[in-house]
């Protein structure tokens, strides 16, 4: 047995079997290693708080070749600035360096990089920031999404698909998100800056709304884990998210015949979820057109008073804080 091994993935996927011609026939499979899970993390980081967890599973994502650069015994503040932060270490051109060894022409890519950093998700956002044309920008994507390094959300349907956000991009490599979130923007102050001083500025306040899709994304893995388990109120035949121009659903699964749904809203940004937060939850539903069996919500501590007193009320809405669920 021959096992040929690469970090290449575009090339693996797209180019691999053109390229070597007639060889490729004796090829008898693929395995594709996928990143390790938050639990695999949690394991290395033991002394960290859930949140803490989240937060380092949001940037370094789940390969454990960057896990390897963080000490387990310092602090995430710490770790950040030892090792992200400081123009000595590994991890400083991190990202400079998986963008340049893969493609060409950096300065382009950096850009739409830069602009998906910013929340600028839609091919006329990139297009604002960079005035590149538009086909321009759709080729650079399609190649970025061939790397792994960006994808294409697509909403699950629904009856209310006008309120959908379409033609959604958001980075998928988490360490290209941190870096191009917080690093290239400011890459002037980083070098100027102690890395104390660049964290409290630029990266402090905000590591919590950062963290936050890693944390959706956790949810929609727990929900499906449920589901697997049938141990939600329906019989789960597809399930997906919805992002929509009232708001998010981290979780949204429909029945054979979609008779019945189950949603599901997560809440990082603050310790515990406020009721404006479930009025924006039943909004979105609202828009979507969807009346749930079930509506979970996850928070990171607890919940407000007026949400707890609601759920006492309704059998539908369940309460989860991450002590109950995660690791």
């Amino acid at each position: 047995m021959i096992l040929l091994c690469s970090s290449e993935v575009g090339f693996v996927e797209n180019q691999l079997v053109s390229k070597i011609g007639k060889a490729a026939l004796s090829i008898s499979g693929f395995l594709k290693v996928r990143p390790l899970s938050f639990d695999a993390l949690s394991g290395v980081f033991p002394n960290y708080s859930k949140v803490e967890k989240v937060i380092t599973y949001s940037i370094l994502g789940g390969v454990p070749g960057l896990w390897k650069y963080f000490d387990p015994a310092l602090s995430l503040k710490q770790n950040l600035t030892t090792h992200l932060l400081d123009p000595g270490c590994s991890l400083y051109d991190e990202g400079s360096r998986i963008v340049m060894d893969h493609v060409r022409e950096g300065g382009v890519y950096y850009s739409i990089l830069s602009a998906l950093g910013e929340g600028r998700d839609k091919l006329g956002d990139i297009y604002d920031h960079t005035e590149f044309s538009r086909a321009k920008i759709s080729v650079y994507l399609k190649n970025l999404m061939e790397i792994e390094a960006v994808e294409k959300v697509f909403s699950i349907d629904v009856r209310g698909r006008d309120t959908q956000r379409k033609g959604i991009y958001r980075i998928s490599n988490p360490f290209l998100r941190f870096w191009f979130k917080f690093l290239y923007p400011h890459m002037s102050q980083l070098a100027l800056k102690s890395p104390d001083a660049f964290y409290e500025q630029y990266i402090k306040g905000e590591l919590e709304r950062f963290a936050a899709p890693a944390f959706s994304q956790l949810v929609f893995e727990y929900m499906q884990s449920l589901a697997l388990a049938d141990e939600l109120d329906i019989d789960v035949e597809e399930e997906g998210v919805f992002d929509g121009k009232d708001g998010y659903i981290d979780y949204l699964a429909f029945d054979e015949k979609r008779m019945g749904a189950v949603a599901a809203f997560a809440c990082f940004e603050m310790p515990f979820m406020p009721y404006e937060v479930y009025e924006r939850a039943l909004l979105t539903l609202a828009g979507a057109k969807v009346k749930p069996d079930t509506i979970y919500l996850f928070a990171r501590e607890g919940f407000d008073e007026k949400i707890s007193l609601e759920a006492k009320m309704k059998e539908e809405l369940v309460l989860i804080c991450m002590d109950e669920w995660m690791e």
